[in-house]
């Protein structure tokens, strides 16, 4: 009996271990992936151009579609980080830069927001921004979650495919 409880504490620590390896691996690769890096400043640069729009509808916005559109493609950013997660750093990181009224001539001037938001959003201001949103496990898919319902052995898969080939491997959907 002693050796049947041993053997399945042993099973599980090491799968428990593994996952934390896993996830481990994925945070270092992350931390050096120049394209999910840019996509995570575009996804950020759309959230800040809603916010100027005033484009508060949370599923018919750039943000919202342009992150369906990523996870069409099987980017590693939808993959593994949820919508809230991303849209939650970017609320906090939005408070601290410049308000512009609606109702003066800049209203109009949707040349004057995009340069807000890149230069809000540009590589330098958002390199630690990125480092924490990638550290932090509450951005992290989990199992059984409204929207995806998927399961464990997905967001391991995920994360597998991600090391092995930068992004979801396709096939496993065929």
């Amino acid at each position: 009996m002693k050796k049947i409880i041993f053997t399945i504490l042993c099973l599980y620590s090491q799968s428990a271990l593994s996952n934390h390896t896993l996830l481990n691996k994925v945070k270092e690769k992350l931390a050096t992936d120049h394209i999910t890096f840019d996509q995570f400043q575009y996804l950020g640069q759309l959230h800040c151009l809603d916010r100027y729009l005033m484009n508060d509808d949370k599923k018919n916005n750039n943000f919202h579609n342009s992150y369906l559109e990523l996870d069409f493609t099987l980017s590693p950013i939808t993959r593994l980080f949820t919508e809230d997660g991303l849209d939650n750093t970017f609320k906090n990181f939005e408070k601290s830069y410049p308000k512009t009224k609606r109702d003066t001539q800049q209203r109009l001037d949707f040349n004057n927001y995009i340069n807000i938001c890149q230069n809000e959003f540009s590589a330098e201001k958002l390199s630690n921004l990125y480092k924490k949103f990638i550290n932090n496990l509450n951005n992290y898919h989990k199992p059984g979650e409204e929207y995806r319902n998927w399961e464990e052995e997905d967001i391991e898969q995920n994360m597998k495919d991600y090391l092995e080939y930068g992004k979801i491997d396709y096939r496993r959907f065929l």
